[in-house]
């Protein structure tokens, strides 16, 4: 767990539900790597649309089609959270390359419910394969 906004200069939300969040676990990324900093895309409901997962190598960007600002807050919290750190990015992709050679829906949609990065690979089993390979896809 981490907090959203960081503890020391938000005593009175150190306790508050809606400040928590979900983190992964690593000296290189998420919280560990947020330290006190603000994030310019927090961990609320719809945030993920900021960010599209790039098949051929498991990095994350800021999605296409965001405003400009949207699009510096998207790249400046995978930097502050340091989602593109070696480790993830090869885990992403590995999972991308699993769901290219899995047969049928059933299996994809099995694959995804049970695995990581869920809500990126989702949307790659909506755009198909043949897009998975050149390597673009919005989350």
């Amino acid at each position: 767990m981490d907090h959203i906004k960081p503890q020391g200069s938000n005593n009175d939300l150190i306790f508050v539900y809606q400040n928590l969040a979900h983190s992964c676990d690593g000296p290189s990324h998420c919280g560990h790597h947020k330290g006190g900093r603000l994030l310019s895309v927090e961990p609320r409901d719809g945030c993920n649309r900021s960010f599209s997962l790039l098949a051929l190598d498991g990095r994350l960007a800021a999605a296409t089609g965001l405003a400009s600002e949207e699009s510096r807050q998207a790249a400046e919290t995978l930097q502050t959270l340091g989602l593109n750190a070696a480790g993830l990015a090869r885990e992403r992709k590995s999972y991308c390359d699993t769901i290219q050679y899995l047969n049928g829906p059933g299996q994809i949609a099995e694959f995804i419910a049970e695995g990581p990065f869920r809500w990126s690979l989702r949307h790659m089993y909506s755009i198909g394969v043949a897009d998975l390979r050149r390597g673009g896809l919005s989350g």
